[in-house]
């Protein structure tokens, strides 16, 4: 059986959010999503799986934009989970950046505060 494709506004009926989230999520490749006649078309296992992902995100915290908003990033919720991934070693920052889903300036931050911790003692 052929999968059905669900173009923008039918797929943000589907899964409840706006075309604007659908946007998001597919510049932030949280979602795939191929153009067909001039128009962005979607299948519903790949909704229903991203907007699970989506919903886990803000049950964390976190948020599906590629970038925190003014004034955000110093009271990001990853921040402990960053620590984390850092202490253990044996991952790039871009590559925390991406496991968290959070801007990979904030890892540098997050980084540059333990380190200036570690010299301090």
């Amino acid at each position: 059986m052929p999968a059905r494709w669900l173009n923008e506004p039918d797929a943000a009926v589907f899964i409840g959010r706006s075309r604007r989230s659908l946007r998001n999520w597919r510049a932030n490749g949280l979602i795939p999503a191929r153009r067909r006649g001039g128009e962005w078309v979607y299948l519903p296992a790949d909704l229903t799986a991203a907007k699970g992902k989506a919903d886990q995100r803000m049950r964390h915290g976190l948020s599906t934009a590629s970038k925190p908003g003014p004034g955000r990033g110093h009271k990001h919720a990853a921040r402990p989970r960053i620590r984390e991934l850092i202490e253990a070693g044996g991952m790039s920052q871009i590559a925390i950046a991406r496991e968290i889903g959070c801007n990979a300036s904030l890892v540098a931050v997050v980084n540059r505060e333990l380190k200036t911790a570690r010299e301090m003692v």
